[in-house]
């Protein structure tokens, strides 16, 4: 008995070359649209896209390549035909195309960085495919065929593509990187910031004229030495200087640009082909393919004859040819509208239109997401956001427990307010104020016997954590009465102690520092739920006050313990009338600067280049930041 009838499989046979064609394409248009979009959008879902076009898309043109292949020997080898019918001759003539799909969009060539270091497998791929291509050309190559001779123009653009991203992918892979770097190295050539007037008298009063090009041209001029924090050691001493004192007379806002531009470079470094289209090759390669993928549409729609094809290969035709054009037509706007292009015109000082209309972009495209993770351990204790499903997940052997993180894991904007906190406190950093400020404060963590980041990382975050989070909510009502800075201010802090709780529980790769033991949290956790539970508490600030009545009365866990400690800390905080509530915070926010920096000291340049293709982290601005003040003394390797 046949799994199939005889009409589904007829079906499938003629349907088989066009379905694998269209869904081919219909990859590559997803990936062109959503490969950039990443740079600037943390939502799950775009990644999930991206990763299954990113997956699927060479399969496809794989699997349509080799039907169309099969199709040519079954022809020639079984029914002994020398003459190809008209269905055959066109769809022959979409092998270049699949080539070209092969190539990939120019919006994303990676999908994660050890993509990058599988340049070699795509060079065998560009070698296997492109003979399988050219196989299947010669086959059905036919004398006096216009389609026959349009496929040499196609099969030329096919390769060009293919070739420029394994070019991209070799140009970014670790090995590649640290040789141009130690290039660079012996060429030791100083940062020469693009300014038009002497660095100290740039001043808060000339941020405001401080313009983009000279943004763009001194980040550009800055990505030399930040390439050497992502893959060596440590940058040019001389960069660190100049660096430090062009930072420290910008404003935040400035300085805060700045290291998104940089960034942003980097990005274009490690998952697109900009190092390779912002060369005069690669711009010379993008006219040459236009040209002949032009030529071929016109000459196509002139000189063939369309009535003795089927008109859904016509169509299909058609639709490969309108869709490569204007996958060069974006590649060209792509280009001419990015950040590396403005610094290049402004660098050969080019004064046509449409440079000039370039310069002063209104709406520039957003660098990153300018988002941060939030995560409330009160949130979690409570369990106000119940994972659905949970005992179907538990049955199907899933990790519901991991999966539980991520669903109460939720999205602030990164404030001005918050910005500003960063900046100012990197920019007065200094050792000796560090250790007098806690002179008189009553947040000074040896007095409240807190955790020592630099013996216990994990438990150092979660101790103040714990006390910030209680705090907020027993000081909810001063705050909500306070002025819009100082509110602002103790929002800011409350979102940099959930964002590096998040870190901890869910990204601790980020921190590169010993996380606490998820086992001993998962249990701390059910044990305060139950606790929370048979109190029928609803609100946050009745849970902050049942807690510490509690406190002392639960189990011997080093974690309870700990938390206990910490929510202790936070009512005798509150209740010490020794300094002012905002004194409190501001105190409370230094520490959250101290332990965030010895954090950043401890990350490694390659967990925040993977960070960048997930819409970009604070923690990676604020890494690169603290770099330019030489606060970074500790440099990792990949």
């Amino acid at each position: 008995m046949e799994a199939l009838p005889p009409k589904l499989r007829k079906l499938w046979k003629y349907w088989d070359i066009r379905v694998a064609i269209l869904l081919s394409l219909i990859l590559q248009i997803a990936l062109i649209h959503l490969g950039n979009r990443r740079k600037h959008n943390s939502k799950l879902r775009i990644r999930i896209v991206l990763w299954c076009a990113c997956l699927a898309s060479d399969s496809v043109a794989t699997f349509a390549l080799g039907i169309i292949s099969n199709n040519l020997t079954y022809l020639y080898e079984y029914e002994k035909s020398e003459i190809l019918g008209p269905s055959t001759e066109l769809t022959t003539f979409w092998a270049p195309f699949l080539l070209l799909h092969m190539g990939g969009a120019d919006t994303i060539t990676a999908y994660a960085l050890e993509d990058n270091e599988l340049w070699l497998r795509h060079l065998l791929g560009l070698i296997v495919h492109s003979a399988i291509a050219l196989s299947v050309f010669l086959m059905a190559w036919t004398t006096g065929s216009h389609v026959s001779i349009l496929s040499i123009p196609m099969l030329f653009v096919g390769l060009i593509k293919y070739g420029e991203r394994t070019w991209a992918l070799r140009s970014a892979s670790t090995d590649k990187l640290r040789d141009s770097l130690s290039e660079e190295r012996e060429q030791a050539r100083p940062i020469k910031p693009p300014f038009p007037v002497c660095i100290p008298v740039i001043n808060d009063n000339s941020n405001s004229i401080f313009s983009e090009q000279s943004k763009l041209r001194t980040a550009y001029e800055f990505l030399v030495s930040t390439k050497r924090l992502f893959f060596d050691s440590k940058p040019i001493s001389l960069s660190e200087k100049i660096a430090e004192s062009v930072y420290r007379y910008l404003s935040f806002e400035n300085a805060f640009e700045l290291v998104e531009m940089e960034l942003g470079f980097m990005y274009d470094l490690f998952y697109t082909k900009a190092q390779f289209l912002h060369t005069r090759c690669g711009f010379a390669l993008r006219i040459i393919t236009f040209f002949l993928t032009s030529s071929v549409l016109i000459l196509f729609t002139f000189l063939v004859h369309r009535n003795k094809y089927p008109e859904v290969d016509i169509c299909i035709t058609f639709l490969l040819l309108v869709a490569a054009i204007f996958m060069e037509i974006y590649s060209v706007f792509l280009i001419i509208s990015s950040d590396r292009f403005v610094v290049w015109s402004s660098m050969h000082s080019k004064k046509t239109s449409i440079l000039q209309a370039i310069k002063i972009r209104s709406s520039p495209n957003p660098r990153w997401s300018n988002k941060m993770l939030q995560l409330s351990l009160v949130s979690l204790f409570l369990d106000e956001k119940p994972l659905p499903y949970r005992h179907i997940l538990k049955l199907l052997s899933i990790n519901h427990k991991k999966l539980e993180k991520q669903w109460y894991l939720s999205q602030k904007q990164v404030s001005k307010d918050l910005k500003e906190l960063i900046f100012l406190y990197f920019k007065s950093y200094n050792e000796q104020q560090v250790l007098r400020y806690y002179k008189y404060s009553d947040v000074d963590p040896e007095s409240l016997r807190a955790p020592s980041f630099e013996e216990e990382p994990g438990e150092s975050i979660f101790f103040w954590h714990s006390l910030t989070e209680v705090l907020y909510y027993f000081q909810r009502d001063w705050i909500k009465k306070q002025n819009k800075p100082i509110a602002g201010r103790c929002k800011s802090i409350k979102q940099i102690s959930r964002y590096m709780m998040c870190l901890l529980l869910v990204h601790p790769s980020m921190l590169s520092i010993d996380a606490i033991d998820p086992m001993s949290f998962q249990k701390t956790l059910d044990e305060y739920r139950i606790q929370l539970k048979s109190l029928k508490v609803t609100s946050k600030t009745e849970a902050c006050k049942k807690m510490i009545e509690k406190a002392g009365k639960s189990s011997t866990r080093r974690l309870n313990k700990l938390f206990e400690r910490a929510i202790a800390s936070a009512r005798k905080i509150d209740e010490s009338r020794e300094t002012h509530n905002e004194k409190k915070w501001n105190d409370l926010g230094r520490n959250w600067m101290i332990l965030m920096k010895d954090a950043a000291r401890k990350s490694k340049g390659r967990e925040h280049a993977q960070q960048l293709r997930r819409g970009g982290e604070l923690y990676s601005h604020v890494w690169l930041l603290m770099t330019h003040f030489c606060l970074n003394q500790r440099y990792q390797t990949v």
